[in-house]
């Protein structure tokens, strides 16, 4: 059994084609529990000042959360769903936030590549 899951999203509709198995995941049982997460990449741009670095990196984690609660008000998960927004290097980030807290389940898309690209 699934209790905690973790889903990493990215604003994009492949990312989102994981929530209908989401759903029925946690439908499973009534203590389940499911996390979106957004990981907000850091501008890693030496050429931009250190102010606008923040305002940027501010806003962009400022979307994220607009972006995460439409998401889980849309999601009929409303009650078992919170929202996470993390600054840092997406894959390494995913895999420490799934590790400190003990997730059992992350569930994500792949990144719809196909052929050669793939």
């Amino acid at each position: 059994m699934f209790l905690k899951i973790l889903v990493p999203l990215d604003g994009s509709e492949v990312a989102e084609c994981v929530l209908p198995h989401v759903q029925a995941l946690a439908s499973g049982s009534e203590d389940a529990a499911v996390n979106f997460i957004y990981v907000v990449a850091p501008l890693d741009t030496p050429m931009i000042d250190p102010k606008y670095k923040k305002m940027i990196e501010a806003d962009a984690k400022a979307s994220a959360g607009d972006y995460l609660r439409k998401l889980i008000a849309k999601s009929g998960l409303k009650s078992k769903a919170k929202a996470t927004i993390v600054l840092g290097k997406v894959a390494d980030t995913i895999v420490d936030y799934s590790s400190k807290n003990k997730m059992d389940l992350i569930v994500m898309a792949t990144h719809g590549r196909s052929g050669v690209n793939r």
